[in-house]
Parts: structure tokens; sequence; C-alpha cells
């Protein structure tokens, strides 16, 4: 079994920090991220700060090219079923799977907190998917009754109300 990375041994508020700054000097000037660790006492090398940000970047781009897909999907086709709720639920759980069967390094708190993430995005999008079918059917029953109110016949009070309802 391979030895914890110096990487891994730093305090979370660190790490995060160091995430930050590695993405904010474009992926460079490891050893000037070295030596502020060092002033802190965290003697790691540039190399290893080095192969870190690859990680940093790889994590970074993987989530640019999700974020992507998830914009194309979603501006092709609006979810009302909450279809890519749950296919993040199951990309997470595979990857979990994948991890624990190559024996891959993961980070279970951070996967966790990733987890629990998407679980709140999904409780999130399907009480908003909820809202947003409510409003619709009181905004049709609503123009419903004010066309019958206003001496609309009631196919064109239906109209108006599969109107309201294609929006959806």
């Amino acid at each position: 079994m391979p030895s914890p990375r110096k990487i891994d041994a730093l305090p979370p508020e660190k790490r995060a920090e160091l995430n930050r700054r590695i993405v904010e000097n474009g992926f460079g000037g490891y050893e000037d991220l070295s030596d502020w660790l060092a002033e802190d006492g965290f003697e790691i090398g540039k190399s290893t700060i080095g192969t870190h940000g690859q990680l940093v970047r790889q994590r970074q781009e993987q989530l640019r090219f999700a974020t992507e897909m998830s914009e194309s999907l979603l501006g092709g086709s609006p979810d009302d079923t909450g279809s890519m709720s749950l296919a993040s639920m199951r990309m997470a759980q595979e990857r979990v799977f994948r991890a624990f069967m190559e024996n891959d390094e993961i980070d279970l708190k951070e996967l966790t907190g990733a987890m629990t993430a998407i679980a709140r995005v999904a409780r999130a999008d399907m009480a908003l998917r909820e809202d947003r079918r409510k409003v619709l059917a009181d905004a049709s029953a609503a123009a419903g009754k004010a066309a019958r109110k206003a001496g609309l016949s009631e196919e064109g009070a239906a109209a108006i109300r599969a109107a309201i309802e294609r929006t959806s």
C-alpha cells in the first residue's frame, strides 16, 4: 500500500487554500507554493505540488465537462421528470463503485460531501418542479374561470388552459 501523500496530510483549510492558489496561478508557480507551505511548517516539494496540481486540473476539467454536458442536455429538453438528478446520482454511485473496485485513492470525506450536495440538489429540484406544476395548474384554472366569466366559450377557455399547460 502506498504511503499517504504529503498533500493529504495538510489540514483541510490549508489544502483548500493550496488548491485555490494552484488554480489562481494557472497551474504554475509551484516553487512559490512550496515556499508558502514551508512558511507554515509544511515541507512539500514543488514536484509533489505539481503532481497535485495536475490532479486539481483533471478534476476541474471533469467538472467543466460535466457542467457543459448538463447545460447542453437541459437546454435541449427541460427536465420535468427529474432525470438529470437521477443521472447525477447514478454517475456518483458508479464513481464510488469504480473507485472501490480499482482500489483507487479516494477521499471519502470529499466524496461524502459531493454525494450530500447531489442529494440536496435533487431534493431542491424535485420541490421546484412540484411548485412549478402547482403554479401552472393554478394559473390554468384561474385563466379558465376568467375566460368563462368574460363570456368566452368552453372551447376558448380550454384553448387558454392548454396554452398555459404547454409552457411547462
